[in-house]
């Protein structure tokens, strides 16, 4: 259900971006998305993996997962003009690469290997949630914080 999630959000941020666009910044509902992750972190904590309740929050997570993908190139286009687009959308994409191999990978393997170490293997995903719960609540704030600011326009990287 996570990509079925992920897939559909994919479409439907793109076209609801477009629209809510008039009343709410692309930041602000990409700080939505990323605050819809971090409820749907603490719902699979809490709920029992083995029970159909642990299948919502599983989808989801898959929704506010795909939504940055669609509303990032937006605002890095917004933010320092479609000139020096390519160059900019290069380096998210791999800093994209590296939160996925290096954060994401890494994390998960450090959680499974504490868990084989101290016997706690059936909290093992329980463990990363909760990790992942936390690093989402630190980049809210700090998304929050940016959106704050006067000018959503950081200095162009030239």
């Amino acid at each position: 259900l996570f990509t079925v999630g992920n897939v559909c959000s994919r479409f439907l941020t793109g076209y609801a971006s477009d629209i809510l666009s008039k009343v709410l910044s692309r930041t602000t509902m990409m700080n939505g998305a990323l605050f819809t992750q971090l409820v749907s972190f603490l719902l699979l904590i809490w709920v029992n993996s083995g029970s159909e309740q642990f299948y919502w929050p599983a989808l989801v997570n898959g929704l506010a997962f795909g939504a940055p993908w669609t509303l990032v190139p937006s605002i890095e286009a917004s933010w320092y003009s479609m000139g020096d687009f390519a160059r900019i959308h290069g380096v998210m994409m791999l800093s994209c690469v590296f939160g996925v191999f290096v954060v994401n990978d890494g994390l998960s393997r450090a959680v499974q290997s504490i868990c084989q170490v101290t016997a706690l293997n059936k909290h093992a995903f329980n463990l990363l949630w909760t990790v992942l719960a936390a690093l989402c609540a630190v980049s809210l704030l700090v998304g929050y914080r940016w959106t704050g600011r006067a000018s959503h326009s950081p200095t162009k990287l030239r």
